[in-house]
């Protein structure tokens, strides 16, 4: 897969079938949207394309939000769903252009050359997001593309929408996110030292960074599994400060691996959550949080993992 980040002359001999949009955690509403403009441009050998944009600048000035999903999630996805070309462009080179330059040097001309556009119908674009989809199907008339909006998805009634998942996350609801994402919530990354309190209680854990620009679920322990390679295990993840231990107040993801004694200090792994288990809390004792983290373990061993099938 080819991935661009400036607006350049490129080779468009072959035209494109674009997916336009911010495709934050690659919802089951995104991946209708890439499912269409996939099944076009096999339909008139159209070269599979992405146009979607790097808020990071935003984030610098403290305006912009937190993602579910680092940029690299929806790229490894893009690539497995078939997309040929992935345009990501900073929303410093676009935030100032009016609707009609944006229809007429992002997508057309000697940049994508679009034979046809899909977005959602709510997609909105343009310096101040002055253009409508109204105003796309009126610019793609001039610059001879076609524009296709997707209607949204629904699941158990709900419109399926990256704000609605990180309502879900917020409030600690992985079950119900996890069936818009179409897939767990996920954290990866590389394990690093902690303290190692929890080996010396009995508990030895995997600890991730969470990043700062990723949307973290409530604190508290949750029901997961972990993939270490290719190999998948059960596990109990907890996200918070650890306060009945230390007042360090780094977040990390701590998880204990169930029946898994290697070093995996420096490698990467993936959590997967699936279910909230108990809100962070402080004991009395550490005889206490044994006890407790024990019955979480068991809790863990004893989950059919099926019932959260997607």
């Amino acid at each position: 897969m080819e991935t661009i980040h400036t607006i350049e002359k490129r080779n468009t001999e072959k035209k494109t079938a674009v997916a336009v949009g911010y495709f934050d955690g690659m919802h089951i509403g995104h991946r209708e949207l890439m499912r269409q403009m996939l099944e076009c441009a096999e339909k008139r050998n159209l070269l599979p394309t992405i146009l979607t944009f790097d808020m990071r600048s935003l984030r610098a000035t403290g305006k912009g939000k937190h993602d579910l999903f680092p940029r690299e999630h929806t790229l490894r996805l893009a690539e497995q769903m078939g997309v040929q070309l992935y345009a990501e462009l900073s929303f410093e080179d676009i935030r100032n252009m009016e609707p009609d330059q944006f229809a007429s040097r992002v997508l057309s001309g000697q940049f994508l050359n679009a034979d046809v556009v899909f977005c959602g119908t709510d997609f909105r674009y343009g310096k101040d997001r002055a253009g409508s989809v109204e105003n796309l199907l009126e610019e793609g008339r001039k610059n001879n593309f076609e524009v296709c909006p997707v209607e949204s998805v629904t699941l158990d009634g709900e419109v399926v929408s990256t704000t609605r998942i990180k309502d879900y996350i917020r409030r600690g609801e992985i079950g119900k996110a996890n069936g818009m994402l179409g897939a767990p919530y996920s954290l990866s990354g590389e394990v690093i030292h902690g303290n190692h309190l929890a080996h010396g209680l009995g508990f030895p854990t995997a600890n991730l960074l969470f990043p700062k620009d990723i949307l973290a679920p409530p604190k508290g322990v949750y029901l997961a599994e972990v993939l270490v390679g290719d190999k998948k295990y059960r596990g109990i993840t907890n996200i918070g400060t650890r306060p009945t231990i230390t007042e360090d107040v780094d977040s990390t993801a701590e998880t204990h691996i169930l029946d898994f004694d290697e070093d995996i200090y420096g490698k990467r792994i993936t959590l997967l959550f699936y279910d909230f288990i108990r809100p962070e809390q402080r004991f009395q004792s550490k005889e206490e949080l044994v006890k407790v983290v024990q019955s979480n373990i068991e809790q863990a061993r004893n989950t059919d993992f099926s019932r959260f099938a997607i």
